[in-house]
């Protein structure tokens, strides 16, 4: 099969996924009410979503900071696992002129930024949160549902702290706004990061082993914007 026609394929299957998936939530819960939610911060102006876009970027700190967390010390203990899990993940985008393959690219970033965050806030901060918190309580729907979602993305420990910031906000909102375009705004990042190395070299960025362990203090850099950033605001809306 086709590199280009293969990745196309596989995109527009996550894309699929994200939608049935979306569809199957809007169902289940009241249609109304998750609109409602979704919308119910549109009329406070433009600074008011430029704070969440704004949001994305210690999101995107900590999780890079999380990534160093969990897989440095695998990488001197068991680096095959880390070059099977970590290095050799999927390219994001396929670096060809053909018509399949811009078409992959752009299935990618439209799920990136428009269907994932849309999906994953809804099943994560307004339909679990919501429920487990009716039959948990707060704080262990919280941590209930961080779990689950840092469980679901190759980097958990900044995949939990990005849940536990958004369920929050979602919380304290009572909007789910908010937490999608934080979502997004983070996502945005990646892509943007992405496109620029990617750009810059023409073709797909891969990395060793040895440059991952080389570029720890990119990590740490990261967690000291990222950390005090989030927490500040944390404190802010509880």
């Amino acid at each position: 099969m086709d590199r280009a026609f293969a990745w196309t394929l596989e995109q527009a299957t996550f894309a699929v996924v994200y939608l049935i998936l979306g569809a199957y939530l809007f169902w289940r819960a009241s249609v109304s009410d998750l609109v409602q939610r979704i919308c119910a911060e549109l009329g406070y102006g433009v600074l008011h979503v430029l704070r969440y876009l704004i949001l994305g970027f210690p999101l995107i700190c900590i999780g890079y900071a999380g990534i160093y967390i969990l897989y440095l010390p695998l990488s001197y203990a068991a680096p095959e696992f880390v070059e099977e899990v970590l290095l050799a993940v999927p390219t994001l985008f396929l670096w060809q002129l053909d018509s399949a393959a811009v078409a992959g690219n752009a299935i990618a970033v439209f799920t990136l930024l428009v269907f994932a965050p849309i999906v994953e806030e809804v099943l994560f901060r307004g339909f679990l949160l919501a429920r487990w918190q009716a039959k948990y309580g707060t704080k262990r729907a919280i941590l209930f549902s961080s779990v689950l979602f840092g469980l679901l993305h190759f980097d958990p420990i900044g995949a939990l702290l990005f849940s536990v910031v958004l369920s929050l906000m979602a919380l304290r909102t009572g909007s789910l706004l908010g937490p999608i375009i934080a979502h997004a705004a983070n996502n945005l990042f990646v892509v943007g990061f992405v496109l620029i190395e990617s750009g810059v070299s023409g073709t797909t960025v891969t990395y060793s082993l040895a440059e991952f362990q080389n570029e720890w203090w990119i990590a740490v850099i990261c967690g000291a914007i990222g950390i005090p950033w989030l927490l500040v605001y944390a404190r802010r809306i509880t």
